[in-house]
């Protein structure tokens, strides 16, 4: 009876946190949709370019300092996740106090505004926080932590802002958004370190930075750093091109497209990568090969499967919603979701051999892949005088295919060398 219970227990965990992770994906999808609807398209063009640099700026405030603690974490005993986690946090901190510095610096230099210092700043640091609460929780098993978090922190105000515009009490300003995304990450932060009361604190504050492990972890995270920042870069400076070279209003119409393509990546990486990935690296740190050759199956198969959703239902009612933007620029320019899907499909495929090589400990070809695609991508554009936007596309599409074939050869290639 007893064991029953802890079953659909354990059952009403998951459903639970998958419906708060659905509920995130609708927030994603509701933001852009709403932004466009009352706002202007070159509004959501700025949009597009904060979301893209905010999201940017948190690789470096994190050093993808996880990368590494997410290895020490799994298999550990609680005493010490506590030692890690703190230390942990305790670098971050760090980081945000030498990060504060250098923006009041610039401040006073008058290279940034006083909306950069007081609101940007605080956000991306927020925003980091909290990302970091919603990896932490999930490698403690703790999935429901880790949906509440992100839910407060990516769609709960997204819901709220969608009904102040729907009622005519938001304003036409970007910032109301802003304002309301800022109040929210901060949320959830406070529900990040509310969880871990049940983490025995006793002792840690007393003890010394432990620089050996620090610089352990730098040394293990830089390089993977070097190749997120590469590949983040570039969802990132294909939205500054397009904007260079043609103008908000075309920025507006590729960032709705991308954030309706994004939401899919986002429920991806959170209702399947970062649900299965623990599992696969501690089947790869105890040598079951077989069993996380299963794992990766369910990999495919679940990617696949959101894949195909999403792929339906933008092909049977994406026209119906561009209709209710009754904005005649976004239907105009339908022709470009499609190529864009294509980019985004393709990148969401290569974290299967991604998550693979991160498993096995082979960050050399994560970061030569992820650099190569970003010099391919860059050097395709940097001496193209104002490429346009289907011609950034398709160099997109071009890298991220670069990104998912070298991947893929190099998992298979370290595969077959093990002993199976």
């Amino acid at each position: 009876m007893e064991v029953s219970a802890n079953i659909n227990a354990r059952n009403s965990i998951v459903l639970l946190s998958l419906l708060l992770r659905g509920l995130v994906l609708i927030g994603k999808f509701l933001l852009i949709v709403v932004v466009a609807k009352f706002l202007s398209v070159e509004d959501v063009g700025k949009l597009g370019l904060v979301l893209a640099s905010v999201g940017y700026a948190l690789y470096f405030m994190g050093f993808d300092f996880y990368t590494f603690s997410t290895r020490e974490l799994i298999g550990s005993d609680s005493k010490k996740q506590a030692d890690f986690i703190f230390s942990q946090f305790r670098l971050y901190f760090i980081v945000y106090l030498f990060s504060l510095i250098s923006v009041l610096l610039l401040f006073v230099l008058d290279l940034v505004s006083v909306k950069w210092l007081l609101l940007y700043f605080p956000l991306v640091v927020f925003e980091h926080l909290s990302q970091e609460f919603v990896r932490l929780y999930v490698v403690l098993g703790r999935p429901l932590f880790s949906g509440v978090i992100l839910f407060v922190r990516s769609a709960l105000w997204v819901y709220i802002l969608a009904l102040l515009y729907f009622w005519g009490a938001a304003g036409t300003e970007l910032d109301t958004v802003f304002y309301f995304w800022l109040a929210f990450s901060a949320t959830s932060v406070f529900l990040g370190f509310y969880f871990l009361g049940a983490v025995s604190w006793a002792g840690l504050f007393s003890k010394k930075l432990d620089f050996r492990w620090y610089s352990r972890g730098i040394k293990v995270a830089l390089p993977l750093l070097i190749a997120t920042v590469s590949v983040r870069g570039l969802f990132v400076l294909d939205r500054h091109l397009i904007e260079q070279g043609s103008g908000l209003a075309v920025l507006g119409v590729y960032t709705l497209y991308a954030g309706l393509c994004s939401a899919m990546v986002s429920f991806v990486d959170a209702g399947v990568i970062q649900l299965r990935y623990p599992k696969l690296v501690a089947e790869m740190k105890s040598k079951e090969y077989l069993s996380a050759l299963n794992v990766i199956r369910l990999f495919f198969l679940e990617i696949t499967f959101f894949v195909a959703i999403f792929a339906f239902v933008s092909y049977f009612f994406l026209e119906s919603i561009l209709g209710f933007l009754d904005n005649s620029v976004y239907v105009e320019s339908f022709g470009l979701f499609w190529p864009v899907l294509a980019v985004f499909v393709v990148f969401v495929y290569s974290y299967i051999p991604h998550y693979c090589l991160y498993s096995m400990g082979e960050d050399r070809w994560i970061v030569s892949a992820n650099v190569f695609s970003f010099l391919f991508f860059t050097l395709n554009l940097i001496f193209k005088e104002s490429p346009s936007v289907e011609y950034i596309i398709g160099m997109m599409l071009a890298s991220v295919s670069i990104l998912l074939i070298i991947k893929s050869f190099g998992f298979v290639y370290l595969y077959r060398r093990l002993n199976v």
